[in-house]
């Protein structure tokens, strides 16, 4: 986004954000602008198979609540232009979280739908287990506990009028697997034919670490279809675990859909 929505490099601009910055107001407007252009070609009919719907800015960072306030107010206006501007009745007009949670937006999100024949704007949350110093001390089994509680921690009740999709998540997480079969966690291991999920490419994993991967994965795609609208992994050409084709040919799913399981539920 103009200005930088967020000071990392997946903006385009690493250092300061300047994108809600009342220095720059007229940074918001631009994106605007920009985002009824798209809208004015693929939020039509005529790509209604191909395009699902449109994100309208990814993972902004608000520091603070008047800022908060201000993306949402934005993105208020912003579902209003576009969908004025479509005329396919299906588009979906999709937010990211700002890293405040789905449930921060769902007043917002539930006001916006109240508009609307059936709900039109979505949350998107974008969960990993594999960004923080934190992440890397946990086993696998208590990064499957942690997807367990995300029907409540990352998603909204049924009840609510904001449905909420995950955007990304990866199948990375920092593990060890030993020569036996033990997970431990961590990206170093010194035990003879023990294996590092962070250090070797997908074709070199051996059957424990395939396994232990595959779990967690599982228990992923199994509470995202059940909690939310749908879920895309990030991504599909990625190095190790980030990477669906790597998954696929490493026997981490599949072997021919994503729909397919080897482990029971791992979540009751």
């Amino acid at each position: 986004m103009p200005g930088s929505q967020n000071g990392f490099d997946n903006s385009g601009h690493g250092g300061t954000a300047n994108w809600i910055s009342s220095a720059t107001a007229g940074n918001m407007q631009v994106s605007l602008s920009i985002l009824e252009a798209i809208v004015s070609k693929y939020g039509t009919s005529s790509w209604s198979d191909v395009v699902w719907g449109l994100e309208l800015v990814n993972e902004p960072v608000v520091w603070d609540g008047p800022s908060a306030q201000d993306v949402a107010s934005w993105a208020g206006k912003a579902f209003d232009a576009l969908i004025d501007l479509s005329d396919n009745p299906d588009l979906k007009i999709i937010m990211h979280d700002a890293f405040v949670g789905a449930a921060n937006w769902e007043p917002v999100g539930s006001a916006i739908n109240e508009e609307c024949t059936e709900p039109s704007f979505y949350i998107d949350v974008h969960l990993y287990q594999n960004q923080d110093w934190a992440d890397s001390q946990l086993t696998q089994a208590q990064h499957i506990q942690r997807v367990c509680n995300y029907s409540t921690t990352a998603f909204l009740p049924a009840s609510s009028n904001l449905p909420v999709v995950v955007g990304e998540f990866t199948d990375q997480t920092n593990i060890c697997v030993d020569a036996k079969g033990n997970v431990t966690s961590g990206t170093s291991c010194s035990t003879p034919g023990c294996q590092c999920s962070a250090n070797l490419d997908t074709s070199q994993w051996n059957g424990y670490l395939v396994n232990a991967t595959r779990l967690f994965l599982e228990a992923q795609m199994d509470v995202f279809e059940e909690y939310s609208e749908g879920w895309f992994l990030w991504s599909y050409h990625g190095p190790g675990a980030w990477g669906l084709n790597n998954l696929f040919n490493a026997g981490v799913v599949g072997p021919n859909t994503v729909t397919q399981r080897k482990f029971p539920p791992q979540c009751p």
